[in-house]
């Protein structure tokens, strides 16, 4: 199908420009490899998602406790030295909705309950790895489990 088309709201059909849409968010492709990434979380699941090198330790993970959906995303209990996060993306963190950590959760945390918007969901994973851990659209991520790397 050469020609993908969306429906305006009068019922209309018009060209949709991917390309267009890549310019105006390059984090797209992102946002929905990570919504993939989550749809396919099943219960028994924890998935990590790293930024760069294994030295680095900038991750985000999810994972299913009953019938809530918790995402963490690491914080400086876990980070190295030069990777600490300062007060000013502390509170970038919690703007963007994450709970501070706790003994329970020592890294930044939210807790989705059903139903969930996974791609809210995405997005939220996708601005902390941007405006907090000052990553790019073209970083490498890294995925774990393996089988969950094909994802990508």
């Amino acid at each position: 199908m050469d020609d993908e088309r969306e429906v305006t709201a009068a019922g209309q059909s018009s060209q949709v420009d991917w390309l267009d849409w890549l310019e105006q968010d390059p984090w797209l492709g992102r946002k929905v490899q990570f919504r993939t990434l989550l749809g396919a979380l099943g219960k028994h699941d924890h998935i990590v998602i790293q930024l760069g090198e294994d030295d680095d330790n900038t991750y985000q993970q999810a994972r299913w406790i009953e019938h809530t959906l918790v995402v963490e995303a690491v914080s400086n209990e876990f980070l190295p030295e030069h990777h600490q996060l300062d007060d000013h993306q502390e509170l970038v963190m919690l703007g963007l909705g994450w709970q501070p950590t706790t003994e329970e959760f020592p890294n930044f945390h939210r807790c989705y309950e059903l139903p969930i918007a996974l791609t809210a969901v995405a997005e939220t994973m996708v601005a902390t790895f941007a405006a907090v851990y000052s990553a790019s659209p073209c970083d490498t991520f890294y995925v774990a489990p393996a089988h969950f790397a094909q994802l990508l």
